[in-house]
């Protein structure tokens, strides 16, 4: 428990029962643990220590009671209040929030339960529209999805990797600016830099594809951060754009959106023109989001891909059969899920073991266990001789970069050969923690010749040097995420990335922004991305960091090969370990009748 949670509690605890005081505390404790409430029922002495709680332990070690008299006593509360009357502290539906985070909530909810009339102009331009897109009468939910974007101002299209949201992208681009009769403004986004750099190259290298087939003008687009979109400044407290300053924007694509918290959600509602369409891109099933709440999760969770209310206008356009489900829940209307994986065949082990995490399936991770698929391979590491050969494998992965670095081959091919394979952990600290195995992958390299460092200007660095830049730089075009490989340039070393547009951007060392080596990055900074090879490095002791969605997460990265390192036993808990945040949400939608 932070000191700011004991401090708050005891300020608006003032002249309260102490039971108050304990409620506000762990109040604030759980929303800066990434939930969005407390519900009261968690409150049993069972489940509180208090230990470590010196400021509050003697006030209310012995005052935990029933759910009953928690109750009593918010409701003759000060600093309590509801729906009605705004109090530091919100009891609502049986959980307690801080008014920010309710007022959060609510906005997303009502944004959700906002109702649009559907209304197709002209069926047979739709139908030629989407013929032209899918080839084939074989139920297609990539066709769906792009029906539903044709129809729906606010919707939500998930899937896993390789289930062809990219594709998707592009030919609701399409489709949209045919059956506009004026141009339309289309903005994309993605939560991070590097997610949207890697859309704007896999969108436009589509868009192009679809151009030259059809001999059609080719579309370009750029997407850009969610902070850069709204216009977010560093305390993240002040917005550019909000309700009285919308953005310029028709219709806005937002990829990755299980990165979206609470509060970045509600900020993207605010920005939004009233007319505007929005659409969100995201798998469910990744690491949520940094900050509070599990919000894409929780507005799709009850989704089945049953449709009520445009399953006519669905079967009118698409030519499919699609039954009219009148008991599904109006979130159905505005959620596609895109389940057939095009990047994986049945028998890949990646798939295999992504889908083994989404089911809980105990069966495949025995076969993972013991190696049964060519692309998925797990060694355990538990002892020192072990753990030197997890790191000359890995330096063996390395051999022909460093290979290509010697060879003095141009530079993209330098910048893409790095880019095929990637090591991925789950901590940052400790022997397992990605700062130590880069340190490690650092000595090892040098006794075997690949490394030799330079000294200059104060400078100690070395050829082939692949670094991450951790802080955005406007000035110099680099975003958090993006990676470089230091090279030299007439014998200076320079940093060199490689930009959207397949272009090579050369920054002198002694000017880049903060950056870190990255022979090995942390899972959460590889969201995003793909690599063709990745390996995956999980720590010898449990902790709660380790999570099916960490895990999903890093498995997922890889399209061809992955390798895991791992004690059996950790692999196994941490597949079983799930992230767990309170918020109201779910039970909201479950609850409304539209």
């Amino acid at each position: 428990m932070r000191s700011i949670d004991l401090y708050f509690a005891l300020y608006i605890g003032q002249k309260q029962h102490n039971l108050i005081i304990l409620a506000a505390a762990l109040t604030s404790y759980a929303i800066g643990n990434g939930h969005i409430c407390l519900p009261i029922k968690i409150l049993k002495k069972n489940i509180l220590n208090l230990e470590h709680v010196l400021l509050l332990k003697n006030k209310i070690s012995n005052l935990i009671g029933p759910e009953k008299l928690w109750h009593e006593i918010f409701l003759k509360s000060d600093t309590i209040g509801n729906e009605f009357i705004i109090k530091p502290l919100i009891l609502y539906n049986n959980c307690l929030y801080l008014y920010n985070t309710w007022k959060a909530e609510q906005s997303i909810l009502n944004f959700l339960y906002q109702k649009n009339n559907i209304y197709i102009q002209n069926p047979i331009q739709y139908k030629k529209i989407l013929n032209n897109l899918f080839q084939g009468d074989k139920k297609n939910f990539q066709k769906i999805a792009v029906a539903m974007a044709m129809m729906q101002k606010k919707l939500f299209i998930i899937g896993g990797p390789g289930t062809g949201k990219t594709t998707i992208i592009a030919k609701i681009i399409i489709a949209l600016n045919k059956i506009n009769l004026k141009p339309i403004k289309i903005k994309l986004a993605a939560t991070t830099g590097q997610a949207a750099s890697h859309l704007t190259q896999s969108l436009n290298n589509t868009l192009l594809q679809h151009s030259l087939k059809n001999n059609t003008k080719n579309l370009i687009y750029t997407a850009t951060t969610i902070h850069k979109l709204i216009g977010i400044k560093s305390d993240c407290n002040r917005v550019k754009f909000h309700k009285k300053n919308t953005i310029d924007v028709d219709t806005l694509i937002i990829d990755e959106s299980s990165m979206i918290d609470l509060f970045i959600m509600e900020k993207i509602i605010q920005a939004l023109p009233k007319n505007a369409q929005v659409i969100f891109f995201g798998d469910i099933n990744q690491l949520p989001a940094i900050g509070n709440g599990t919000i894409l999760k929780d507005i799709c969770c009850f989704a089945q891909n049953k449709f009520n209310k445009i399953s006519n206008l669905l079967n009118l356009i698409t030519n499919y059969n699609i039954k009219n489900n009148k008991n599904s829940n109006f979130i159905n209307d505005h959620v596609c899920i895109l389940k057939k994986n095009y990047r994986f065949n049945n028998n890949s082990g990646i798939h295999k073991l992504s889908l083994s995490l989404m089911n809980q399936d105990q069966k495949i991770f025995l076969k993972i266990k013991n190696n049964y698929f060519k692309n998925v391979k797990i060694y355990t590491i538990n002892s020192q001789k072990k753990y030197i050969y997890m790191l000359n494998n890995i330096i063996k992965q390395y051999s022909i970069y460093w290979e290509k670095i010697f060879n003095q081959e141009p530079i993209k091919k330098i910048i893409k050969t790095f880019y095929e394979y990637r090591l991925i952990g789950a901590i940052r600290h400790g022997i397992f923690g990605i700062e130590d195995i880069n340190k490690n992958i650092e000595k090892k390299m040098q006794k075997e010749g690949f490394i030799q460092y330079k000294i200059k200007n104060n400078y100690i660095d070395y050829l082939g040097k692949p670094i991450i830049i951790t802080k955005n730089n406007k000035m110099l075009g680099l975003l958090n995420g993006d990676i470089g490989i230091m090279l030299y340039n007439h014998n200076n070393l320079e940093a060199c990335f490689l930009s959207n547009n397949d272009k090579i951007k050369k920054i002198p060392i002694n000017i880049l922004p903060e950056y870190e080596t990255a022979w090995a990055m942390t899972i959460h900074k590889s969201q995003g991305s793909e690599f063709l090879h990745t390996a995956l490095i999980l720590p010898n002791i449990m902790n709660l960091l380790l999570t099916k969605e960490l895990l999903y997460t890093g498995i997922t990265r890889s399209k061809k090969t992955l390798i895991i390192y791992s004690e059996k036993k950790i692999l196994l808990q941490t597949m079983k370990q799930k992230t767990k945040r309170f918020s109201q949400i779910s039970n909201n939608i479950l609850k409304y009748q539209s």
